[in-house]
């Protein structure tokens, strides 16, 4: 059973039960820490893939910048349906 907790805009908690059956348990081999173990590689490792696109948690700062000619083109429609509405057409 796994819980995901979130604790800030930034952070989230895991938490991880296993629940085992009865007749596994007896076995000689088995046993429950090593699987604990190698299961925790797991999301060790999906930690470490989703440390490398962080970018999505938090957006950079925004620098202002010029505008390419074709993006005024874009920025058009948006002026003018922004003035209909302030014009309350």
């Amino acid at each position: 059973m796994v819980r995901l907790q979130l604790l800030s805009p930034t952070q989230t908690g895991l938490i991880a039960k296993w629940h085992f059956p009865l007749e596994t348990q007896p076995e000689r081999r088995f046993d429950a820490g090593e699987v604990a173990a190698f299961a925790m590689i797991v999301p060790g490792q999906d930690q470490a893939a989703a440390e490398m696109n962080p970018r999505g948690m938090v957006p950079p700062a925004f620098t202002r910048a010029r505008l390419m000619p074709e993006e005024y083109e874009i920025g058009r429609p948006h002026h003018w349906v922004l003035a209909a509405t302030e014009a309350g057409t």
